[in-house]
């Protein structure tokens, strides 16, 4: 019973629960550029003085820096002071495992290009889709609009001018008046 409610607790926190600060494409960006300008500063491994600082103060990438700094400064590998991060502001799991190959491998620098590529190409394509996907959302809605109009005030108009007449209407046009009867009493 007690698991049943420790699930049914973490399930909602899930769904429902607090919303955490999540860092941002542009934020994790300028942090890959900066973590690679001062590795490639001939640094062996970045210092905790030495990891770039955001341009905003008590910005969610620079409270993020500010506690991998620290466990630098404790001794954790860059890899290692970046995994907690995963889960608190979602720092992407496959930078930080960019950094742990980069780190074994020696060559961090072209490790962390190679993520920065990787991000500046899925924003770039973000982007496209999200402008190619414009038009058809506008177009989705006026037609949506131009229904509604034409089944809540013209169909009525012409339901009632045809009824004066006393023409008998064929079935699909019946119908049609029926919905918008609906349409226009719901």
């Amino acid at each position: 019973m007690e698991r049943r409610r420790e699930c049914a607790a973490q399930w909602w926190e899930r769904v429902v629960g607090r919303r955490r600060s999540r860092l941002a494409d542009g934020a994790a960006l300028g942090i890959d550029r900066g973590l690679a300008a001062v590795v490639r500063a001939g640094l062996r491994g970045p210092g905790c003085r030495d990891l770039p600082r955001p341009r905003r103060s008590g910005s969610v990438a620079g409270s993020m820096l500010d506690r991998v700094r620290r466990r630098l400064a404790g001794g954790d590998a860059l890899s290692e002071a970046l995994q907690p991060e995963i889960e608190r502001v979602g720092v992407p799991e496959l930078f930080v495992t960019s950094v742990e190959v980069g780190e074994s491998s020696g060559d961090l620098v072209s490790a962390i290009r190679r993520y920065s590529s990787h991000l500046e190409k899925t924003q770039v394509l973000r982007r496209r889709v999200r402008a190619a996907m414009t038009y058809p959302i506008m177009l989705a809605v006026v037609s949506l609009l131009v229904v509604i109009i034409l089944l809540t005030v013209v169909i009525p108009q012409f339901a009632s001018f045809y009824s004066h007449s006393g023409a008998e209407l064929p079935l699909a046009t019946r119908l049609l008046v029926r919905l918008a009867v609906l349409t226009r009493n719901w």
